[in-house]
């Protein structure tokens, strides 16, 4: 009762759907029909629920975030949760909008292709593919690689750096004569919003001997 302007839901066999401040009791209704009337597994139909009540009005409020968070046994990565489909839109002129594109890649990446989809790959699409492989895995090797220091040398920026990522942390390892000793990166998702300067080419390595 406290709630402004429309508050309320509906229930049925296996679902339920409540709202407040919203444009009115036809967006839960048409939410029920949306859900109802939906072809394809329960991610889907949820999907589709949300986007029927968000054409019927939705929150009166307006739109800003939407998620769809669906669990099953064993059904998320691998296997090893429950966490089937777990997608959010925190900030988006258009959240629910961009909820069906998440979820649609979802599928992409992580769903199984139906028996007509595949394709039996042969000829120069193998050899296309091989080289699209061979230049991935490479490229992934030059930006892990950190600084590399002999004795004798001076610091040189990593691959990672020059690519814009974070700077490699201080090297821990004790110096060694004749010996190339690698200096540890951050974890590839680790990026600064603003990366630091570059460090001086002629400044010596301060690692601890």
């Amino acid at each position: 009762k406290s709630c402004s302007v429309w508050a309320g839901g509906l229930t049925g066999s296996g679902y339920a759907i409540q709202g407040n401040s919203l444009a009115g009791a036809e967006v839960v209704q048409e939410m029920e029909h949306a859900f109802l009337d939906a072809k394809g597994e329960l991610p889907e139909r949820l999907f589709a629920s949300l986007d029927g009540g968000s054409r019927a009005g939705g929150d009166r409020r307006g739109r800003q975030s939407a998620a769809l968070f669906v669990v099953k046994q064993k059904a998320g990565y691998g296997g090893y949760n429950d966490r089937w489909v777990d997608c959010r839109v925190d900030d988006h002129l258009n959240p629910i909008g961009r909820l069906g594109e998440l979820l649609e890649l979802y599928r992409l990446y992580f769903g199984k292709s139906l028996k007509s989809q595949k394709v039996k790959l042969q000829g120069d699409v193998v050899k296309e593919l091989q080289v699209i492989m061979k230049s991935d895995i490479l490229i992934r090797i030059k930006l892990v690689v950190g600084f590399y220091i002999t004795p004798g040398s001076r610091r040189r920026p990593s691959p990672r750096y020059r690519a814009g990522l974070s700077p490699p942390t201080t090297c821990g390892s004790r110096r060694r004569s004749g010996t190339a000793l690698p200096r540890t990166s951050p974890a590839p998702h680790a990026r600064p919003t603003t990366p630091a300067a570059p460090p001086s080419l002629s400044a010596p390595c301060s690692c601890s001997s």
